[in-house]
């Protein structure tokens, strides 16, 4: 059974026919498909085509009147559905659409179970989360729970989160490190590592509901939930300040460019080790960004900067991986131009973290990162 999105719509697809690979739990060191991280299995049946609809549910009614605020696009960021067994969890969303504000929009969680061949509901959880900003700032963000400790982790309001029973949505644990700080945001989705402690990220901003960037960012935090449900965080705004020094980012942060915080819509990365993976950026400028290694008694292990890292503008032929026509024509740098620079700096490009984007950091099998 092959389960994608559409629409807005959670839609669950049956093929003509299905071949099933038992695979040795003893023998399997990677419990996804494909056999390993490298991903060099290869699958004893012939992938078939999609025929059947079993079922079609709209989880967000909002997006009309996204898509009318967009120019007709649909810009906004889902939680891929959850499924343990025949249930399926699922983000849900309510309320008005405004362009200069997600305010009056509202998510929740509800839980599905597969029951006589349909996908019945069983229960809705509506949290007290909230989006920072407007589509007027940057996509709309994430709302992303996580299946842990046999329960549901959902974000709430005030930069908290809570658990909530499998089978009836009722909330089993309630976290709120910030207390009712209305100025923290949950931001990014949850990530869960071997031990069942809960990563996320939270930025505190004044006034975030509006106008997101009108006001620089206060800080933002790595938070680290135990299945016992006992928070402990670190700053990114302390973790970064001698790299900030030390990478000459001391002219953008004269000319107001913000503290520097977790990007939006970052999910923590975890690397085998139990290192922990972000990137911050400059509140008001994301070229000024940063890759931070967070130990995992969230200590700083290291910050490495994201300027000056490509060479592949003025001059420098598309056939070799450049992205202008050449210097002094149409859409190029001007004459002289140096070469292979940003043409808005004149220095090599800088790596961005971009508010509207859904990328996180992910650790490769010899434990590079990319992002």
């Amino acid at each position: 059974m092959n389960l994608f999105l559409r629409n807005a719509r959670i839609v669950y697809a049956l093929l003509t026919s299905m071949s099933i690979i038992s695979l040795s739990a003893r023998a399997q060191s990677w419990p996804q498909w494909m056999a390993n991280a490298r991903h060099t299995g290869t699958p004893g049946a012939v992938g078939q085509g999609l025929t059947h609809i079993l079922a079609d549910i709209v989880y967000d009614p909002t997006v009309p009147g996204e898509r009318a605020y967009a120019n007709g696009a649909l810009l906004a960021h889902y939680q891929v559905p959850l499924i343990d067994g025949d249930r399926v969890f699922m983000e849900f969303k309510t309320g008005t659409v405004l362009p200069y504000s997600f305010g009056l929009l509202n998510w929740g969680e509800k839980g599905f179970e597969w029951k006589a061949g349909k996908l019945v509901e069983t229960w809705a959880f509506q949290s007290d989360w909230k989006a920072p900003g407007a589509l007027s700032d940057f996509w709309e963000p994430v709302f992303h729970a996580a299946l842990a400790n046999d329960g549901v982790y959902v974000p709430m309001g005030y930069g908290g989160i809570a658990k909530l029973d499998k089978n009836t949505g009722t909330v089993l644990q309630q976290v709120k490190p910030f207390g009712n700080d209305f100025n923290a945001y949950q931001t990014g989705p949850l990530t869960v590592d071997k031990s069942g402690n809960i990563f996320y990220n939270v930025i505190q901003i004044a006034d975030g509901a509006n106008s997101f960037y009108d006001f620089d960012a206060t800080d933002s935090f790595l938070v680290k939930v135990t299945p016992q449900g006992v928070a402990t965080m670190v700053s990114y705004k302390a973790l970064t300040t001698a790299a900030v020094a030390e990478n000459s980012a001391g002219e953008c942060l004269a000319n107001s460019c913000g503290t520097q915080r977790i990007g939006l819509n970052v999910g923590p990365a975890i690397g085998p080790d139990g290192t922990i993976y972000g990137v911050t950026r400059a509140h008001r400028y994301g070229r000024y960004a940063f890759l931070v290694a967070i130990k995992a008694n969230l200590t700083k292990k290291w910050v490495s900067s994201l300027r000056d890292r490509f060479n592949d503008g003025c001059g420098v032929p598309v056939a070799s991986g450049g992205v202008f026509p050449p210097n002094g024509e149409p859409g190029g740098c001007s004459i002289g131009a140096l070469l292979g620079v940003d043409p808005t700096t004149n220095r090599p490009g800088d790596g961005q973290v971009d508010d509207s984007s859904s990328s996180s950091p992910a650790v490769g099998p010899d434990g590079a990162i990319f992002y």
